[in-house]
């Protein structure tokens, strides 16, 4: 499990990392840096409540697994059903701009 979550987090980096180069590329004028570029495309708003909604997450997750709160069949439905919704809403927006 580790080594799969290891190549999952290089992968998103990895990505992440050329979205923001590609999107500061957009923006990067003679005056400017690449790296001033970066700094004026991550969407600083956005990063601010996901870093400690992923810390608070992370901790009441691995509460929850070690008292075994929760079923695991449960907590796979309710992914499944939540990534289905997200999915269908992605296609809505889509669709219809």
């Amino acid at each position: 499990a580790g080594t799969s979550v290891a190549v999952v987090v290089m992968t998103a980096f990895t990505a992440a990392i050329i979205q923001f180069l590609v999107l500061a590329g957009d923006v990067v004028t003679p005056t400017t840096s690449l790296w001033e570029g970066v700094v004026r495309v991550v969407p600083w708003n956005f990063v601010q409540f996901t870093v400690p909604a992923a810390v608070i997450g992370g901790q009441i997750a691995s509460y929850l697994a070690a008292n075994q709160i929760l079923d695991d069949k449960a907590v796979e439905r309710f992914a499944a059903i939540l990534f289905g919704v997200i999915g269908v809403a992605f296609t809505i927006k889509c669709v219809t701009g």
